[in-house]
């Protein structure tokens, strides 16, 4: 947790000086564009988002050795944002999200360990996002983005099954990695200051790894953790945001 605070202070402090920045850049244009200063009374916004990931690995080994068949499960995420209006088609925001557990399952022969293994992963994912958006602020609007942050994966509730069907627990890991996505998707402007979101998004958020294998009697078998490489996630998401006067 104190990572997570660390990193939400960091990129607040970064999304406020590149605001500032941006805003400077940016207010010839505002000044210049009548109709963005005429309709645009809301500076900022807020966000909440719902999504399904589709999730991907890279791979799946344990101390050089590849594991066989190894997949992930899909599953939900859900986040909240806050975010300013820049000009006329830019936009920024700032999100934070959690991701719901995707099981990792897979075989492995090696000289540590025969078996099957199994794990859960969950994400905690801060970015920092820019958006272009079509055709401004107006009512129906198609946009693309690009965000870069954070994420923090977290391995829990590993089991293991060895060749002579001895069930044995992994522990816990966690993992700070950089997370990146791309975006594209639409917004329908609502009454009263909301918008609605549908889109897709292309998400990475780094790789996870596993504690020890704690064998059938407690014993901690060093040199037995597993790692992933990239785990990226194709996503359908729908969120309201509501602007704020």
């Amino acid at each position: 947790m104190k990572s997570l605070r660390a990193s939400l202070l960091g990129l607040a402090l970064l999304a406020g000086s590149t605001v500032s920045a941006l805003s400077a850049d940016l207010g010839d244009i505002r000044q210049d564009d009548e109709s963005f200063a005429e309709s645009s009374a809301a500076r900022f916004y807020l966000r909440g988002d719902l999504g399904y990931d589709w999730n991907r690995l890279a791979s799946v080994s344990e101390q050089g050795t590849d594991f066989s068949s190894a997949s992930m499960s899909n599953g939900w995420n859900y986040g909240i944002g806050i975010g300013w209006y820049l000009a006329p088609n830019w936009r920024f925001d700032l999100t934070a999200e959690h991701h719901n557990a995707g099981k990792v399952d897979g075989t492995i022969a090696s000289t540590n360990f025969n078996g099957e293994q199994s794990f859960d992963v969950s994400s905690q994912v801060v970015l920092a996002n820019l958006y272009y958006d079509f055709t401004g602020r107006a009512g129906f609007n198609p946009y693309l983005g690009v965000g870069i942050g954070w994420a923090e994966t977290n391995a829990h509730n590993g089991i293991t099954t060895d060749a002579c069907g001895c069930v044995s627990t992994i522990d816990n890991a966690t993992q700070d990695n950089f997370a990146w996505a791309l975006m594209a998707g639409v917004t329908r402007e609502l009454d009263h200051g909301f918008s609605i979101d549908a889109g897709y998004r292309l998400l990475d958020v780094g790789g996870a790894r596993t504690g020890n294998i704690q064998n059938s009697i407690g014993q901690g078998m060093t040199s037995s953790v597993a790692t992933t490489g990239n785990i990226y996630s194709n996503e359908v998401r729908i969120g309201l945001r509501y602007d704020i006067q």
